[in-house]
Parts: structure tokens; sequence; C-alpha cells
């Protein structure tokens, strides 16, 4: 038997010679190893193959391989099981910058994976995928195929270079020209991970008077909707920009389970992530939102018609629906300004769309909020965090930041909550500079009296707390405490416990420093989250940075650890790995 062709692993040769393998030697080995070989020339479709403009030589795509244009990628003939067909376990390398018809959808996927064999496109090394605007059926078309894996290697872009305000210089090819639909990927399958990617423009907008994209479909991601369950997809490390929404998400009659975005930059964006439920009697279960940073929401406003109303996260039912999501973690995020002057509903906004409990068993710790300064003009509507629908949230350990420099500057609470929302916990946050800190506008929502929460820095002039209808300034706590009920581990401070953010886009510096009233000011919930699963509830147990909160003894309040109060403890358990 020729040894480079084992070498090599050259399935023809392999299967040439595997005859000879079976009547020229005895032994198990061999026996084991002509198994083998015959399983693979059963697997025979290409093991690599690639794409590029052309079908010519570009790039890390070499001449004389399996290379398709994105024509014949999207034709049913290319996917299959023969030696230069796209299957189960084929990576797809996509070399030099693919330049589409405007209004085209490049790559549309015609085959799935297997849960040991996925599917891989991956962008080689400067790489793009480029239109002047995409059509509906996005950029890449996962087409409701499976164990896919989309994955921009180190700098890989899908990009509208056209799309956006007229005459805007914003645009990658210049001044944009054309105001038209424009997605980025559509249409998952189960078991599908999109990561390492640079998604956006899809339209780049600018000004307060662009009302275009009110009737556009113009989402750098739509996971799409789907009849059938819907399981285990992955958004990771993504950079996601000038979109109306970053990711959007609609769980259709099938529901499903397990969808995770983590650790993306989402920026430029009317909505970060959108979620819907539009079919009644739906439940989604296990939706992970973790490690993502999402800004700069303000390029989005709008003085004419008031059609972008601005979220970090927009989670919602459509149409008095009664579908739910359940165990819905967000943390570990940081949701920051410009957010605008004028159509922000809320940083995370759980909107009971009428009378709906549509959220249940879900959590919101470990993250940071922040308007950029004097930002908001007196209409920043719901707050930083909106709670307006679900029974059974936690609300723990976030970092509230206004950031006003009046009591007009702000004109909505960090957190607000009101009914229909129902056994809210709030407890270990910290909420500064507020006007007001904080507005819980139905006291049976509560499952407990707020607790252990830092309040600082309220505004002369302005209310620091609502309790219903009632409005107490700062010098009023102990009225606030007797309306809520209980809240006597709760304390109030005029002076901020916390480091200014570096900057209106970058708050990762608010961690507690020595003498800060938060260290210790928490109580400990580590039994809450021992041998919990992460993702998950399993991360509380460590702060927004993955140091280990203690086991023992009180916590520091707000999304941080102090340097003085993590040196506790036990490494990370029942830790869980997330994507592909």
């Amino acid at each position: 038997m020729n040894r480079h062709c084992i070498s090599s692993i050259n399935t023809a040769c392999l299967c040439s010679n595997s005859q000879r393998i079976r009547t020229g030697f005895r032994g198990l080995l061999f026996f084991l190893l002509a198994a083998f070989i015959s399983a693979l020339c059963a697997f025979g479709q290409a093991t690599n193959a690639y794409v590029t403009s052309n079908g010519a030589a570009a790039g890390s795509c070499p001449s004389g391989s399996t290379t398709f244009t994105p024509a014949q990628f999207s034709t049913a003939s290319t996917w299959g099981t023969g030696s230069s067909q796209i299957g189960p376990g084929t990576k797809v390398l996509l070399c030099g910058t693919i330049t589409a018809a405007a209004g085209s959808t490049p790559l549309t996927l015609q085959g799935s994976g297997t849960s040991s064999s996925p599917i891989t496109l991956q962008f080689d090394t400067g790489a793009s995928l480029q239109a002047p605007y995409f059509s509906s059926n996005g950029a890449i078309n996962i087409n409701g195929q499976s164990y896919v894996v989309i994955n921009g290697g180190t700098n890989g872009v899908i990009e509208a270079t056209a799309n956006g305000t007229s005459g805007y210089s914003g645009c990658p090819s210049g001044s944009c020209s054309n105001q038209q639909n424009s997605q980025g990927i559509e249409n998952f399958g189960n078991n599908d991970t999109v990561e390492n990617l640079t998604i956006g423009p899809m339209y780049a907008r600018t000004g307060t008077t662009d009302e275009a994209p009110a009737s556009l479909n113009l989402d750098c991601i739509d996971v799409g909707t789907s009849s059938n369950a819907l399981s285990n997809v992955t958004i990771n490390n993504n950079v996601v920009h000038d979109c109306m929404n970053g990711i959007f998400f609609e769980y259709g009659s099938g529901g499903g389970l397990n969808f995770t975005v983590s650790n993306n930059t989402i920026y430029n964006v009317n909505w970060g992530f959108g979620t819907a439920g539009c079919t009644s009697g739906t439940n989604f279960s296990g939706l992970y939102y973790f490690g993502n940073h999402t800004y700069n929401l303000a390029v989005w406003d709008d003085t004419v018609g008031n059609d972008f109303h601005h979220n970090g996260i927009h989670s919602f039912q459509c149409n008095s629906s009664t579908a739910t999501i359940s165990n819905y973690y967000i943390y570990n995020n940081e949701f920051d300004g410009p957010v605008g002057s004028c159509c922000v509903t809320s940083q995370i906004y759980i909107d009971n769309n009428g009378t709906n409990l549509g959220f249940t068993s879900s959590y919101v710790f470990n993250n940071v909020f922040s308007w950029a300064n004097g930002d908001c003009g007196n209409t920043c509507g719901n707050g930083q965090l909106g709670l307006f629908s679900g029974t059974g949230w936690t609300v723990v350990n976030n970092t509230f930041i206004g950031n006003a420099v009046s009591a007009s500057s702000l004109g909505g609470a960090l957190m607000e909550a009101n009914q229909p929302s129902t056994s809210t916990s709030f407890l270990n946050n910290v909420m500064t500079t507020g006007s007001p800190n904080i507005w819980l506008a139905d006291l049976s929502m509560l499952s407990s009296s707020p607790n252990y929460n830092t309040y600082a820095n309220g505004l002369s002039g302005g209310d620091t707390f609502e309790c219903q209808t009632n409005q107490f300034s700062a010098s009023q706590f102990s009225s606030w405490v007797a309306c809520i009920g209980n809240e006597t581990k709760s304390n109030y401070y005029a002076a901020d416990p916390l480091p200014n953010c570096l900057t209106n886009t970058n708050c990762s510096n608010v961690v507690p420093q020595s003498g800060s009233t938060v260290i210790q000011a928490a109580t400990n919930l580590y039994s809450a989250c021992e041998s919990q699963p992460n993702p998950g509830l399993g991360a509380l147990c460590y702060d927004k940075a993955g140091n280990a909160r203690p086991k023992s003894g009180n916590w520091d309040g707000g999304a941080f650890q102090s340097s003085s109060s993590t040196a506790s403890i036990l490494p990370p358990t029942n830790v869980q790995a997330v994507g592909h």
C-alpha cells in the first residue's frame, strides 16, 4: 500500500487499496483499519471545499481544488456525498472579496451537517461578502439547515456597501445611495453557530429624519421563525453594527430550547437584541444572553415619525400572544450610551404587550448599565431596566449608573417595575445618579421587599425614589423604606461609591475601590448559585469579570467584587462549553 496515500488521507487511493489490506494481512489491527477505510469511502464528500468570486484560486483557496462560485455553492447538486460535494464534515473556506449583485442572496446552504460532523463555512483572512444591499433572505441564508458553523476567522466581514440615509458619507462605498431591505444572516436551523464575524453595516443611518427604515427589514442576524422546535443556537464573539436590529429571534409554534447570545459587541442599532413570541401556547426554555456590550443607540433617533424606540434588549409577545420564555438569563453584559435624546424605552425592556405574563423563572445579574452624561433629556422612557412582564424575576448584583447632570436631564428611572411583573426579587444592586434611581409602581409584584441595595448621589431638585404614586427625595430615604415595607438592609449615600466610567461607552472600570460603601454591603447568595449550570445561574457565583464571590460572609454590591473581596475560595465548577 502507498504510504503517501495514507499520510495525505487521499480517499480515492485508500478506497482502491482497501481490498489489498483485507486480503494481504491478518489480525485485528488490520481488520479495524479496513473497517475505518470502508466507512471513509462511504463518507465520500469533500473534506475541504472553497468559494471564491469566480471559482478561481484566491487567498488561501488553492488552484486545482474543489472550488465553487457563490452560485454553485447555492445549487442543490453541489451538496451530497460525492467526492467533490459539500456534506457533513466539509469545511468550506470563503476567500477574497465576493461582491454580489444588489438585492441578492449570494450564499444559500442546501444541506445539513451532523452532531459529530458539522458543516463549517469559514472566512479566510481578509475575506468579505458584500453587495450594495442584500435581499430579505440575507447575505447568507442558512435555509433551515442544522449543524452548521459560520466562522468569521480573524477578520471576516459581511457588509452592505451603499445602503443607508441618502447622501450620508458613512457607507463603506462612500455616499449612501440605496434605502432597501438588507439582512445579514437569515433562517437558522437547529444546532447552528455564528461566531467571530463582523456583520454590518446593513443600513448606515444618520440624522433624526430618515424614515425609510421604518418599512424595511434591516437585521444583521435574523434567527428567523420556525413552525418546528428550534434549539441549540449559538451566536458568539461577533461584532454587529449599523442595522435596525442587531440580533432578532422570533420563536415559532414549535418553541424550543437553548439559545445562547454571548460575548458580542453591538452598536449603532435601534435594538441590540430582540425576541418575540408570536404563537399562543408556545414556550421557549433556556435563553442565555451574557458577556455582550451594547452601545450608541442614538443614531436611530427619530424626531419625525417616532418609529424607532431604542432598546438594548426588547423581549415581547406579538398581538397579545400567550407564548412564553422560561429560564431567561441576562448577565455579565454592559449597556452604554449615548442612547439619544428622544426615543429610548429601556436598555432592557421586558414588554407585557397588554396584560400577559410571558416570562417565567428568569434572571438579571452582574450587568452594568450607563447612560451617557446628560443623555436622555427627560425622555428615557422606562429606565435602564423596565420590567413589565413575567413571574419570578430575580434582579441581583447589577450596577446602574444614571450619569444625569441635573434633575431634568434623566427622565426615566434607572429601574422601573410594574404589574403584571410578579414575584420579583431585587437585591444587592447599586444605583447612582438617577432621577429617580428606582420606581416600583406596584408593590404586589415583589416576592419580598427590595434589600441590600446601595442608592447614591440623588440629584438636587429631583426624585430619588418613587413608590407607587409616592415620590421621595434623597433626604427622605426613611420614607421610601416605610413605603416599600422592609428595606432595612439598604442604604443611601450622598457620594458616588464607584469610579466614573472611563468613557460613555466603557464602564469596565466601575469596580469598588478601597473604602467604597458597597464593599460587603450585599447579602451572600452563594447557596443559590452553587452547583448550578454555567452558562446559567452558576455564573452568579462569580462577578462580571469572572472573579469568584465569597462562599461565606457578605458580598459586595453591584456587578463587580473589589480586589479585597475576591480572595475567596473555589475554582469554577459545573462549567459548560458554548458553541463549537
